[in-house]
């Protein structure tokens, strides 16, 4: 297969890249709503040969960082990361990392509003 790489100036393809440490990263999502949200787990369904994904959660708090608990997925797997206690905030950015290939299917965030504005 080919792979290819993105960053400012556009996408490339990767001559002879060998194995390499990749991230997918989501720009600010408010989840529909201006409201103070709350998140409280995430799961990543993926397949790769790294022993833990890791999943990065940034707010106006900072970036928190939080490792996956289930290891070397060889199959399509959940991988559960709980995510910290009192982050709180109406925007988040993630990011879900590994140092060896993977294949990423889906990242679910569990929210919730709470009854505050911001």
């Amino acid at each position: 297969g080919v792979l290819y790489g993105a960053s400012l100036d556009g996408i490339h393809e990767l001559v002879d890249a060998g194995t390499m440490a990749s991230r997918v990263v989501w720009d600010s999502l408010d989840f529909g709503s201006g409201q103070l949200k709350q998140v409280g787990e995430a799961v990543i369904d993926a397949t790769g040969s790294g022993s833990v994904f890791t999943i990065t959660v940034a707010t106006k708090q900072g970036s928190f960082s939080y490792p996956t608990h289930k290891n070397k997925a060889l199959t399509p797997d959940n991988h559960t990361a709980v995510l910290g206690r009192g982050l709180r905030s109406p925007y988040y950015k993630f990011a879900v990392a590994n140092s060896e290939p993977y294949q990423l299917r889906t990242v679910q965030v569990s929210v919730g509003e709470t009854d505050r504005r911001r």
